[in-house]
Formats: C-alpha cells, structure tokens, sequence
C-alpha cells in the first residue's frame, strides 16, 4: 500500500512530527515584502532591512522624542501621500485602475492620519504625567493596533 505524502519531515507513525524550517517566512523576507511597494521611490530613499536592524535599537531614547519622531513621520507620509493623489493616471500607470490606486492612497493617508492623532494623545498625556506627577505616568492606557482604513498598515488605538 503506497503511503500517503505528507508535508511534514516526520512523520507521527514514527514518533517524530515535526514541520519543515521555512526559509522564506524569517522577518527580514516580510521585511522586504511589505515595503517592496517603495523601492522605486525616490524620496525618501528605500531603508533596507539592514538598516533598519541598526535603527530599531532605541536604548536611551525617551518615549517623548520617540513619540515625537513617530509624529511627524506620519505627518511626512501624509504629506507624500496626499502628493500622489493630483496625478494623472497616465503619470502613475493606473490607467485601468486609478480610482483603486486613489481610494488606496486616501486609505494609506487616513492611517497615518490616525496614528498620528494617537502619537499625539501619548505624548500630551506623557508630558501632562512628567509636568504634574514627578515624571511617573500613573493613569495605565493599553494600546492596540487595528486594520481599520488599510489591510496592511495598522492603526495604534489607545483605549
């Protein structure tokens, strides 16, 4: 009797269940799938996965200018955004798509404008916490990312 292919390396009749290593799902191949879209951008350049490997380590940075940072990053993509939506479809290759390509980028601007407004709210109430409580922020907010205007770019609620 032939037996049945399995994708697995083991096999539970053998006592060794186990699954393939997949080299193509480790964080740097997401990485460089999910920001493909921009390699063709000229501005700003393209931040490569080893760079940004570099850039994550955020030791002895304060929340403040982090949140600040973060702030006027989604200002920036905004403003790149919102550049977009006055071109022709002929200038964007969107001839047979353009309103897809412009509901897109309103969706990717809605974001940022969203998360935005949550980096704001964290710092005003981070600054209000270091002002009048000693620099200890005492009312505990949970944060949580959710996909509302775009399927691949999250927006931070703070509840």
């Amino acid at each position: 009797m032939p037996r049945p292919v399995s994708s697995h390396t083991g096999s539970p009749e053998n006592g060794s269940p186990s699954t393939p290593r997949l080299d193509y799902d480790d964080e740097g191949t997401r990485f460089r799938h999910r920001f493909r879209t921009f390699v063709t951008c000229v501005s700003p350049s393209y931040l490569r996965y080893e760079e940004y490997l570099d850039a994550r380590n955020v030791d002895g940075v304060s929340v403040s200018d982090l949140l600040t940072a973060a702030h006027q990053s989604f200002q920036a993509a905004k403003a790149a955004l919102e550049s977009l939506l006055p071109l022709p479809p002929e200038r964007t290759s969107t001839e047979y798509s353009h309103d897809a390509f412009n509901t897109n980028i309103l969706a990717m601007m809605r974001t940022c404008i969203a998360n935005s407004v949550a980096c704001q709210v964290v710092l005003r109430d981070e600054r209000e916490a270091q002002d009048g409580k000693g620099g200890t922020l005492t009312v505990r907010k949970t944060a949580r990312f959710e996909f509302k205007y775009h399927r691949w770019w999250p927006v931070l609620v703070i509840v």
